[in-house]
């Protein structure tokens, strides 16, 4: 606000003193100059048209630094702005990552000496189908279809439907082609089929109508698929649809994380 008033100032100082400039101008090359008393008046204003055209300049010097200095301040708040938001994302990044760490250790990845996983980053979205996301890794990095792509501790994102010899195309398992065979982390060990849900959910079918299961309910791959390990965690039961007339029940199940914006996955490779 104060800069603002401070350049309407400016602007109303040196428009006061253009006119003022013109207005002398058109008196030295007036015809009334000629008298004795023009010329006394131009006379003694000379020094004074000298003084603004001096002050003039200044201070179009000065306003000008203030423009520049107020287009630096502005430059230098959106830098830190975007330097915040990517301090943001790397601080997440070196959390899901040392998370990832840990489960591949509990695991007995980080002690196999087989090669047995890898990193990749999301580099774009398949342009023929928005449901599919594409990594930069690929036959060259020893990954094949149908291996699964997990975050943080072993939470399953997808799998691998498509390698070319640098990248890789993944299906999510919230997409309504993906299928994996499951199991309620239970007592009871339920056993049943997930498949995607409009890119929203996961659903669980062919669960045993007599089969108690609950709301909270963690889901996880049974391990009974080609490079699928067990215990790789789907999703929660959110809702439970049952008939009794029916012989299986099917369940609702909701991501633990978004996997609508992710960076960096992990990829198993179990052959």
């Amino acid at each position: 606000m104060f800069v603002k008033k401070k350049i309407k100032l400016q602007l109303f100082v040196i428009l006061a003193v253009i006119a003022l400039s013109i207005f002398l101008f058109k008196t030295k090359n007036n015809i009334i100059a000629n008298s004795r008393p023009a010329k006394i008046f131009i006379k003694t204003q000379s020094p004074i048209s000298v003084f603004f055209a001096r002050f003039n300049k200044s201070f179009s010097i000065f306003f000008n630094n203030e423009i520049a200095l107020c287009d630096t301040e502005k430059i230098i708040k959106n830098q830190l702005i975007i330097q915040q938001e990517k301090n943001k994302i790397l601080i997440e990044e070196n959390e899901n990552l040392k998370a990832t760490l840990n489960f591949l250790s509990d695991s007995g990845y980080l002690h196999n000496k087989n090669d047995n996983f890898v990193s990749a980053y999301i580099i774009s979205k398949d342009q023929a189908d928005q449901s599919i996301i594409i990594i930069n890794k690929g036959l060259k990095d020893g990954l094949r279809a149908g291996m699964p792509i997990i975050k943080d501790r072993g939470i399953l994102i997808g799998k691998i439907i498509k390698v070319d010899d640098f990248i890789s195309y993944v299906i999510l398992i919230t997409d309504n082609r993906s299928q994996f065979m499951v199991s309620i982390n239970n007592e009871e060990k339920i056993s049943g089929l997930v498949c995607g849900n409009y890119n929203l959910t996961i659903r669980m079918d062919l669960i045993p109508i007599d089969k108690d299961i609950q709301r909270g309910d963690i889901v996880v791959t049974s391990g009974s698929e080609k490079f699928v390990p067990p215990g790789l965690i789907v999703g929660k039961i959110v809702k439970i649809n049952k008939n009794d007339n029916d012989i299986f029940q099917s369940a609702e199940l909701a991501p633990l994380l978004p996997i609508d914006n992710l960076n960096i996955v992990t990829i198993l490779k179990n052959e």
